[in-house]
Protein backbone atom coordinates (compact mmCIF):
# COMPACT_ATOMS: atom_id res chain seq x y z
CA UNK A 1 0.00 0.00 0.00
CA UNK A 2 1.35 3.24 -0.66
CA UNK A 3 0.35 6.57 1.21
CA UNK A 4 1.14 9.87 -0.08
CA UNK A 5 1.95 12.32 2.64
CA UNK A 6 3.66 12.24 5.92
CA UNK A 7 1.02 14.82 7.86
CA UNK A 8 -1.24 13.40 10.72
CA UNK A 9 -3.41 11.72 8.77
CA UNK A 10 -0.93 9.66 6.31
CA UNK A 11 0.79 9.01 9.16
CA UNK A 12 -2.05 7.80 11.47
CA UNK A 13 -3.84 5.91 8.57
CA UNK A 14 -0.19 3.88 8.25
CA UNK A 15 -0.26 2.97 11.86
CA UNK A 16 -3.29 0.73 11.51
CA UNK A 17 -3.02 -0.15 7.79
CA UNK A 18 0.45 -1.64 8.51
CA UNK A 19 -0.63 -4.84 10.58
CA UNK A 20 -1.60 -7.07 7.50
CA UNK A 21 0.31 -5.22 4.39
CA UNK A 22 3.44 -3.46 4.17
CA UNK A 23 2.93 0.16 3.88
CA UNK A 24 5.19 2.82 2.28
CA UNK A 25 4.39 6.37 3.51
CA UNK A 26 5.84 8.89 1.10
CA UNK A 27 6.43 12.18 2.52
CA UNK A 28 8.19 15.42 0.32
CA UNK A 29 9.82 17.31 3.28
CA UNK A 30 13.59 15.96 4.41
CA UNK A 31 11.94 15.97 8.30
CA UNK A 32 8.86 14.69 9.57
CA UNK A 33 6.94 18.08 11.36
CA UNK A 34 9.50 20.41 9.44
CA UNK A 35 9.00 22.98 8.15
CA UNK A 36 5.60 23.54 10.13
CA UNK A 37 2.86 24.46 8.38
CA UNK A 38 0.01 24.95 11.05
CA UNK A 39 -0.48 26.85 14.12
CA UNK A 40 -1.59 23.81 16.03
CA UNK A 41 -4.70 24.92 18.00
CA UNK A 42 -6.69 21.82 19.24
CA UNK A 43 -8.79 20.80 22.08
CA UNK A 44 -7.80 19.29 25.79
CA UNK A 45 -10.53 16.30 25.54
CA UNK A 46 -9.35 15.42 22.18
CA UNK A 47 -6.04 15.18 22.04
CA UNK A 48 -6.22 12.92 25.76
CA UNK A 49 -8.53 10.82 23.22
CA UNK A 50 -6.40 10.33 20.48
CA UNK A 51 -3.53 9.46 22.93
CA UNK A 52 -1.51 12.43 22.45
CA UNK A 53 1.36 13.20 24.39
CA UNK A 54 0.59 15.98 27.09
CA UNK A 55 4.62 16.60 26.47
CA UNK A 56 3.40 17.50 23.20
CA UNK A 57 0.88 20.21 23.92
CA UNK A 58 0.31 23.44 25.99
CA UNK A 59 -2.69 23.82 27.53
CA UNK A 60 -4.99 27.00 27.13
CA UNK A 61 -6.46 28.85 30.31
CA UNK A 62 -8.15 32.02 28.75
CA UNK A 63 -9.08 33.15 25.34
CA UNK A 64 -9.50 36.49 23.93
CA UNK A 65 -11.28 37.60 20.82
CA UNK A 66 -10.19 40.58 20.06
CA UNK A 67 -12.14 42.44 17.06
CA UNK A 68 -10.77 45.92 15.45
CA UNK A 69 -12.05 48.10 18.58
CA UNK A 70 -13.51 45.33 20.78
CA UNK A 71 -12.35 42.48 22.99
CA UNK A 72 -13.74 39.78 24.84
CA UNK A 73 -11.93 37.33 27.41
CA UNK A 74 -13.52 33.97 28.46
CA UNK A 75 -11.50 32.03 30.81
CA UNK A 76 -12.00 28.02 30.50
CA UNK A 77 -12.42 25.98 33.62
CA UNK A 78 -13.34 22.74 31.77
CA UNK A 79 -12.74 21.41 27.96
CA UNK A 80 -9.48 23.76 27.38
CA UNK A 81 -8.09 25.05 24.00
CA UNK A 82 -4.72 23.80 23.10
CA UNK A 83 -1.66 24.30 21.32
CA UNK A 84 0.37 21.40 20.14
CA UNK A 85 3.69 21.34 19.73
CA UNK A 86 3.51 20.20 15.85
CA UNK A 87 6.84 18.92 15.10
CA UNK A 88 6.44 16.64 18.32
CA UNK A 89 3.30 15.51 17.82
CA UNK A 90 3.90 14.57 13.86
CA UNK A 91 6.95 12.83 14.75
CA UNK A 92 4.72 10.59 17.71
CA UNK A 93 2.54 9.61 15.13
CA UNK A 94 5.58 8.66 13.02
CA UNK A 95 6.86 6.30 15.87
CA UNK A 96 3.22 4.78 16.11
CA UNK A 97 3.46 4.11 12.15
CA UNK A 98 6.74 2.85 11.68
CA UNK A 99 6.31 0.18 15.30
CA UNK A 100 3.12 -1.18 13.45
CA UNK A 101 5.77 -1.85 10.28
CA UNK A 102 5.49 1.01 8.27
CA UNK A 103 8.13 2.38 6.21
CA UNK A 104 8.49 6.09 5.76
CA UNK A 105 10.51 7.45 3.33
CA UNK A 106 11.16 11.28 3.43
CA UNK A 107 12.20 13.64 0.65
CA UNK A 108 10.46 11.74 -1.91
CA UNK A 109 7.10 12.95 -3.93
CA UNK A 110 4.78 11.34 -6.58
CA UNK A 111 5.49 12.01 -9.65
CA UNK A 112 2.80 10.33 -11.45
CA UNK A 113 0.34 7.13 -11.27
CA UNK A 114 -1.37 5.47 -13.65
CA UNK A 115 -3.94 2.69 -13.22
CA UNK A 116 -3.70 -1.28 -14.93
CA UNK A 117 -5.89 -2.94 -16.26
CA UNK A 118 -6.29 -4.98 -12.58
CA UNK A 119 -7.20 -2.37 -11.25
CA UNK A 120 -3.93 -2.02 -9.28
CA UNK A 121 -1.82 1.95 -9.80
CA UNK A 122 1.70 1.61 -11.13
CA UNK A 123 3.15 5.43 -9.40
CA UNK A 124 6.39 6.81 -10.15
CA UNK A 125 8.49 7.95 -7.27
CA UNK A 126 11.67 10.63 -6.78
CA UNK A 127 13.47 11.00 -4.60
CA UNK A 128 16.64 12.95 -4.43
CA UNK A 129 16.55 13.05 -8.50
CA UNK A 130 16.12 9.39 -9.08
CA UNK A 131 12.75 8.21 -10.12
CA UNK A 132 11.13 4.11 -9.66
CA UNK A 133 8.13 2.71 -10.10
CA UNK A 134 6.39 0.53 -7.55
CA UNK A 135 2.92 -0.80 -7.62
CA UNK A 136 0.15 -0.98 -4.95
CA UNK A 137 -3.55 -2.26 -4.81
CA UNK A 138 -4.63 0.61 -2.42
CA UNK A 139 -3.87 4.40 -2.59
CA UNK A 140 -4.03 7.04 -0.28
CA UNK A 141 -4.70 10.19 -0.89
CA UNK A 142 -2.74 12.19 2.73
CA UNK A 143 -0.97 14.86 0.74
CA UNK A 144 -3.00 17.58 2.00
CA UNK A 145 -3.87 20.99 -0.25
CA UNK A 146 -2.09 19.91 -3.56
CA UNK A 147 -4.55 16.16 -3.67
CA UNK A 148 -2.19 15.18 -5.54
CA UNK A 149 -3.36 11.43 -6.25
CA UNK A 150 -6.91 12.63 -6.46
CA UNK A 151 -5.77 15.52 -8.86
CA UNK A 152 -3.48 13.22 -11.09
CA UNK A 153 -6.11 10.48 -11.68
CA UNK A 154 -9.06 13.27 -12.27
CA UNK A 155 -10.95 12.25 -9.59
CA UNK A 156 -10.57 15.89 -7.64
CA UNK A 157 -9.08 18.85 -8.48
CA UNK A 158 -6.83 21.16 -6.45
CA UNK A 159 -9.07 23.39 -4.25
CA UNK A 160 -9.66 27.18 -5.93
CA UNK A 161 -10.34 28.39 -2.79
CA UNK A 162 -7.76 28.64 0.34
CA UNK A 163 -6.54 29.40 3.61
CA UNK A 164 -2.90 30.77 2.99
CA UNK A 165 -0.95 31.71 6.47
CA UNK A 166 2.17 32.92 7.36
CA UNK A 167 3.24 32.72 10.94
CA UNK A 168 6.30 33.48 13.03
CA UNK A 169 7.57 31.78 16.55
CA UNK A 170 9.56 34.13 18.54
CA UNK A 171 10.72 34.21 22.34
CA UNK A 172 7.88 34.39 24.66
CA UNK A 173 8.46 37.47 27.41
CA UNK A 174 4.57 38.18 28.42
CA UNK A 175 3.48 38.04 31.73
CA UNK A 176 0.34 35.55 30.10
CA UNK A 177 1.82 32.51 28.90
CA UNK A 178 -1.37 30.97 29.15
CA UNK A 179 -3.98 32.96 27.18
CA UNK A 180 -4.42 32.53 23.51
CA UNK A 181 -5.83 35.63 21.54
CA UNK A 182 -7.51 35.32 17.96
CA UNK A 183 -7.90 38.59 16.58
CA UNK A 184 -10.31 39.98 13.08
CA UNK A 185 -10.82 42.84 11.25
CA UNK A 186 -9.89 44.03 7.96
CA UNK A 187 -6.25 45.93 8.74
CA UNK A 188 -4.61 42.72 9.95
CA UNK A 189 -6.53 39.83 8.97
CA UNK A 190 -9.30 40.34 6.10
CA UNK A 191 -11.34 37.86 5.15
CA UNK A 192 -9.44 36.11 7.91
CA UNK A 193 -8.11 35.59 11.29
CA UNK A 194 -4.59 36.13 12.97
CA UNK A 195 -3.69 34.45 16.54
CA UNK A 196 -1.33 34.36 18.94
CA UNK A 197 -0.87 31.18 20.61
CA UNK A 198 1.82 30.49 23.46
CA UNK A 199 3.96 26.94 23.29
CA UNK A 200 4.88 25.00 25.56
CA UNK A 201 8.39 25.69 25.31
CA UNK A 202 8.36 29.36 26.19
CA UNK A 203 7.78 30.68 22.27
CA UNK A 204 4.99 32.03 21.03
CA UNK A 205 3.32 32.13 17.77
CA UNK A 206 1.53 35.01 16.16
CA UNK A 207 0.10 34.69 12.62
CA UNK A 208 -2.48 35.71 10.01
CA UNK A 209 -4.41 33.72 7.77
CA UNK A 210 -6.30 35.25 4.90
CA UNK A 211 -8.52 33.64 2.23
CA UNK A 212 -7.09 33.33 -1.26
CA UNK A 213 -8.84 34.23 -4.05
CA UNK A 214 -11.02 36.76 -2.01
CA UNK A 215 -7.71 38.48 -0.89
CA UNK A 216 -4.18 38.85 -2.79
CA UNK A 217 -2.38 40.79 -0.19
CA UNK A 218 0.56 38.55 1.35
CA UNK A 219 -0.04 37.56 4.77
CA UNK A 220 3.49 37.67 4.90
CA UNK A 221 3.19 41.32 5.03
CA UNK A 222 -0.01 41.40 7.27
CA UNK A 223 1.93 39.83 9.75
CA UNK A 224 5.18 42.08 9.64
CA UNK A 225 2.76 45.30 9.43
CA UNK A 226 1.27 43.50 12.87
CA UNK A 227 4.52 43.09 14.68
CA UNK A 228 5.63 46.71 14.04
CA UNK A 229 2.32 48.38 14.94
CA UNK A 230 3.05 48.73 18.92
CA UNK A 231 -0.02 50.05 19.86
CA UNK A 232 -1.97 47.14 18.65
CA UNK A 233 0.77 44.39 19.90
CA UNK A 234 0.48 46.29 23.35
CA UNK A 235 -3.01 46.12 23.69
CA UNK A 236 -3.30 42.09 22.97
CA UNK A 237 -0.53 41.78 25.57
CA UNK A 238 2.39 41.04 23.18
CA UNK A 239 6.12 41.13 24.13
CA UNK A 240 8.45 39.41 22.03
CA UNK A 241 12.10 38.46 21.99
CA UNK A 242 13.89 36.97 18.98
CA UNK A 243 12.77 35.39 15.95
CA UNK A 244 12.84 31.20 16.37
CA UNK A 245 11.02 30.37 13.31
CA UNK A 246 8.81 31.27 10.33
CA UNK A 247 6.02 29.06 9.43
CA UNK A 248 3.78 28.94 6.38
CA UNK A 249 0.80 27.27 5.30
CA UNK A 250 -2.04 26.60 2.73
CA UNK A 251 -5.28 24.37 3.73
CA UNK A 252 -8.49 24.00 1.27
CA UNK A 253 -11.66 26.47 2.16
CA UNK A 254 -14.13 24.96 0.03
CA UNK A 255 -15.45 23.02 2.09
CA UNK A 256 -15.63 18.99 3.03
CA UNK A 257 -15.43 16.45 0.18
CA UNK A 258 -18.65 13.80 0.81
CA UNK A 259 -17.55 11.62 -1.02
CA UNK A 260 -13.51 9.99 1.18
CA UNK A 261 -13.51 6.63 -1.24
CA UNK A 262 -12.71 5.96 -4.83
CA UNK A 263 -12.88 2.27 -5.11
CA UNK A 264 -9.07 1.88 -4.12
CA UNK A 265 -8.47 5.75 -3.74
CA UNK A 266 -9.10 6.80 -0.25
CA UNK A 267 -8.79 10.56 0.66
CA UNK A 268 -7.83 11.40 4.11
CA UNK A 269 -7.12 14.75 5.85
CA UNK A 270 -6.75 18.21 3.91
CA UNK A 271 -7.38 16.01 0.99
CA UNK A 272 -10.66 15.84 1.53
CA UNK A 273 -11.52 18.95 3.18
CA UNK A 274 -11.20 17.22 6.28
CA UNK A 275 -10.36 20.86 8.39
CA UNK A 276 -13.21 22.76 9.92
CA UNK A 277 -13.42 25.69 8.14
CA UNK A 278 -14.64 27.66 10.53
CA UNK A 279 -11.24 28.13 12.06
CA UNK A 280 -8.61 25.91 9.78
CA UNK A 281 -8.28 23.14 12.31
CA UNK A 282 -7.26 20.05 10.97
CA UNK A 283 -4.84 18.13 13.10
CA UNK A 284 -7.05 15.97 15.45
CA UNK A 285 -10.20 15.65 12.40
CA UNK A 286 -6.83 14.03 10.34
CA UNK A 287 -5.83 12.23 12.69
CA UNK A 288 -9.29 10.67 14.09
CA UNK A 289 -9.73 9.97 9.72
CA UNK A 290 -6.72 8.63 9.20
CA UNK A 291 -7.59 5.70 12.04
CA UNK A 292 -10.63 5.78 10.56
CA UNK A 293 -9.53 4.52 7.02
CA UNK A 294 -6.40 2.65 8.41
CA UNK A 295 -9.12 0.06 10.53
CA UNK A 296 -10.91 -0.09 7.10
CA UNK A 297 -7.73 -0.93 4.60
CA UNK A 298 -6.61 -3.44 7.04
CA UNK A 299 -10.22 -5.07 6.83
CA UNK A 300 -10.75 -5.16 3.39
CA UNK A 301 -6.78 -6.47 3.00
CA UNK A 302 -7.72 -8.99 5.69
CA UNK A 303 -11.00 -10.01 3.80
CA UNK A 304 -9.99 -9.10 0.14
CA UNK A 305 -13.40 -10.35 -0.99
CA UNK A 306 -15.45 -8.01 1.42
CA UNK A 307 -13.33 -5.17 0.86
CA UNK A 308 -15.90 -3.08 -0.39
CA UNK A 309 -17.81 -3.01 2.97
CA UNK A 310 -15.18 -2.83 4.98
CA UNK A 311 -13.76 0.43 3.13
CA UNK A 312 -17.83 1.50 3.07
CA UNK A 313 -17.20 2.13 7.04
CA UNK A 314 -14.42 4.78 6.46
CA UNK A 315 -16.92 6.82 4.23
CA UNK A 316 -20.65 6.12 6.51
CA UNK A 317 -18.16 7.57 9.42
CA UNK A 318 -17.15 10.55 7.92
CA UNK A 319 -20.67 11.46 6.23
CA UNK A 320 -22.51 10.26 9.45
CA UNK A 321 -19.97 11.90 12.28
CA UNK A 322 -18.71 15.09 10.87
CA UNK A 323 -20.02 15.68 6.83
CA UNK A 324 -22.76 17.78 7.90
CA UNK A 325 -20.79 19.64 10.43
CA UNK A 326 -18.30 20.59 7.98
CA UNK A 327 -20.48 21.99 5.76
CA UNK A 328 -22.33 24.40 8.34
CA UNK A 329 -18.89 25.60 9.79
CA UNK A 330 -18.30 26.48 5.47
CA UNK A 331 -21.22 27.86 5.25
CA UNK A 332 -20.40 30.55 8.25
CA UNK A 333 -16.83 31.33 6.91
CA UNK A 334 -18.82 31.92 3.43
CA UNK A 335 -20.83 34.72 5.22
CA UNK A 336 -17.73 35.58 7.51
CA UNK A 337 -15.14 36.46 4.99
CA UNK A 338 -17.92 38.83 3.60
CA UNK A 339 -17.55 40.79 7.31
CA UNK A 340 -16.71 44.90 7.58
CA UNK A 341 -14.84 45.79 10.52
CA UNK A 342 -18.34 47.20 12.13
CA UNK A 343 -19.87 43.92 11.57
CA UNK A 344 -16.64 42.46 13.39
CA UNK A 345 -16.68 44.87 16.51
CA UNK A 346 -20.49 43.73 16.78
CA UNK A 347 -20.04 39.99 16.76
CA UNK A 348 -17.39 40.68 19.58
CA UNK A 349 -19.70 42.45 21.63
CA UNK A 350 -22.51 39.83 21.17
CA UNK A 351 -20.65 36.40 22.00
CA UNK A 352 -19.00 38.39 25.25
CA UNK A 353 -22.48 37.21 26.83
CA UNK A 354 -21.73 33.51 26.30
CA UNK A 355 -19.81 31.49 28.28
CA UNK A 356 -15.73 30.01 27.72
CA UNK A 357 -17.83 26.51 27.10
CA UNK A 358 -20.39 27.42 24.70
CA UNK A 359 -17.76 29.38 22.66
CA UNK A 360 -15.50 26.18 22.78
CA UNK A 361 -18.54 24.74 21.04
CA UNK A 362 -18.62 26.75 18.65
CA UNK A 363 -15.13 26.71 17.61
CA UNK A 364 -15.15 23.54 17.83
CA UNK A 365 -18.67 22.92 15.49
CA UNK A 366 -19.79 20.59 18.28
CA UNK A 367 -23.13 19.03 17.21
CA UNK A 368 -25.90 21.71 17.82
CA UNK A 369 -29.72 21.34 17.57
CA UNK A 370 -30.99 23.09 13.87
CA UNK A 371 -32.33 26.20 15.80
CA UNK A 372 -28.59 26.75 16.73
CA UNK A 373 -27.66 25.96 13.29
CA UNK A 374 -29.95 28.49 12.20
CA UNK A 375 -28.61 31.19 14.50
CA UNK A 376 -25.16 30.64 13.07
CA UNK A 377 -26.07 31.06 9.82
CA UNK A 378 -27.86 34.43 10.45
CA UNK A 379 -25.54 35.51 13.27
CA UNK A 380 -22.12 33.66 12.81
CA UNK A 381 -20.21 35.42 15.78
CA UNK A 382 -23.00 36.13 18.22
CA UNK A 383 -24.99 34.73 20.63
CA UNK A 384 -28.61 35.50 22.41
CA UNK A 385 -28.52 34.29 26.65
CA UNK A 386 -31.88 32.33 25.53
CA UNK A 387 -30.17 30.28 22.96
CA UNK A 388 -26.75 29.93 24.47
CA UNK A 389 -28.58 28.30 27.62
CA UNK A 390 -30.68 26.39 24.88
CA UNK A 391 -27.23 25.07 23.54
CA UNK A 392 -25.59 24.25 27.06
CA UNK A 393 -28.65 22.03 28.54
CA UNK A 394 -28.54 20.30 24.88
CA UNK A 395 -24.36 19.74 25.36
CA UNK A 396 -25.54 19.06 28.85
CA UNK A 397 -27.47 15.90 27.63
Amino acid sequence: MLIVGGGPAGLATAELASRRSRVLVVHKDAEIGKPVRTSGGSWLDDVIKLGIPASCYKVINSVQFAGPTTKSIFDFKRRNPVVLDVTATYRYLADLAEASGAKIQLSTKLVSVEINEDGCFTCRLESRGEVRSIRTRYLVDASGFQRAVLNRLGLVSKPQRYGIGAEGEYEDLSDRPNQATLFVGTRYAPTGYGWIFPTNHGTVRVGVGVTRPVVTVSPAKLLADFMQSVEVSAGLGIKVGRLVEEHGGVVPAEGPLRRVIYDAVIAVGDSAGQVLPLVGEGIRFSIMAGRKAGAALDGALDEPNNAERHLARYQAWWVGSYFKRFQLAQAVNLRITQYEDAQWDAGVKRISIIDAEMLGSLLRADALPWSAAKFLMRHPLAASSYLAEKMSRHLRK
